[in-house]
């Protein structure tokens, strides 16, 4: 099975010899099925509409595994900007997007997706992680300096099926001038856009 996997493109041989990661052209597969398709559909317009109103780059996030994964981006509409490719991956508890998706779970999924947390966390790392989740739901939103890219504020919204997040729209924020909108009105643009996802993919009868 792996050899065919291999000669059809769909994973490859990781630089290290030590095993196989998943291609492009697997990601694009999975892209194409419902409801991935679905989400894509009610989002675009929308995520297009957000990074128009504030000159900023926007992104969707789903989980996969202990990691989250980039499915969307619209890039700013203005000359500077900060954008993150479709594909690109980041385990969840390093990013806004997938605290985002962990708050926004029943407890029972919060713990099954801890234990696929890569690397693991430790007592205190999970402790601190949890905490900042509950935060999160609490609020409705993430807004804090990105772990990732020094200079960024990430603004994370849940995309929501009932009380249950199947995305995270994420708006990584750069304080560029001129500022179209300041950091305060983009942090509500992008749970309206949130909120507005979410609606439609109700609409839509949308399912995971």
């Amino acid at each position: 099975m792996i050899v065919v996997l291999e000669r059809r493109g769909y994973i490859e041989q990781r630089g290290d010899a030590a095993g196989y990661v998943p291609t492009s052209k697997l990601f694009a597969l999975g892209m194409e099925q419902a409801p991935v398709k679905t989400l894509l559909e009610s989002a675009l317009p929308v995520m297009r509409l957000l990074s128009d109103n504030t000159e900023q780059s926007c992104h969707l996030a789903t989980r996969a595994g202990g990691e989250i994964v980039i499915v969307a981006r619209m890039e700013a509409a203005g000359l500077l900007g900060f954008s993150v490719r479709i594909g690109y991956r980041q385990p969840i508890p390093l990013t806004g997007s997938g605290t985002i998706l962990y708050a926004f779970q029943p407890q029972s999924i919060r713990e099954r997706w801890e234990a696929e947390f890569v690397p693991p966390l430790g007592a205190a790392e999970l402790g601190r992680f949890r905490r900042r989740a509950d935060k999160v739901l609490r609020q409705g939103f993430d807004q804090h300096p990105s772990d990732v890219v020094p200079g960024i504020t990430d603004l994370s919204a849940p995309v929501l099926r009932g009380e249950n997040a199947v995305a995270a729209l994420t708006m990584p924020f750069v304080n560029k001038n001129p500022l179209k909108v300041p950091l305060a009105n983009a942090a509500e643009l992008v749970r309206e856009a949130a909120r507005e996802i979410s609606s439609e993919l109700a609409s839509n009868d949308f399912r995971v």
